[in-house]
């Protein structure tokens, strides 16, 4: 995916607006992503959902990211590959995994509310 492309679907899917500032900061999570449409997307999803604002992300996807790594095996694949692939294989982990804790928060809110 181009970094045009990555841009253009951060914002229409984080619904921020097109200012130049976010435009900025847009360009800068397409980067550190490597462009990964899949990637680009759970991002995407993550902001919208906790409407944190494009400057933001990256600080709380570095603490993720770091989070992550402290607790990956030395001898798991992501560690063992070329580091393009790498990075591809982390970016998506990384952001998947926001999805996931959000969801199972939001799960565990519904059913403690239901009992």
């Amino acid at each position: 995916m181009t970094e045009d492309e990555a841009v253009q679907l951060l914002l229409h899917r984080s619904q921020a607006e097109t200012a130049d500032e976010n435009v900025a900061h847009a360009k800068g999570i397409a980067a550190e992503l490597g462009f990964f449409p899949l990637a680009m997307d759970q991002a995407a999803s993550y902001i919208h959902s906790h409407r944190l604002p494009l400057a933001k992300f990256l600080t709380y996807y570095s603490k993720r990211k770091a989070e992550i790594l402290r607790h990956t095996p030395q001898l798991w694949e992501y560690k063992k590959g070329p580091l393009n692939q790498n990075s591809i294989a982390i970016n998506a982990f990384t952001t998947w995994s926001y999805l996931w804790l959000y969801c199972s928060t939001r799960l565990r809110a519904t059913t403690s509310n239901a009992c």
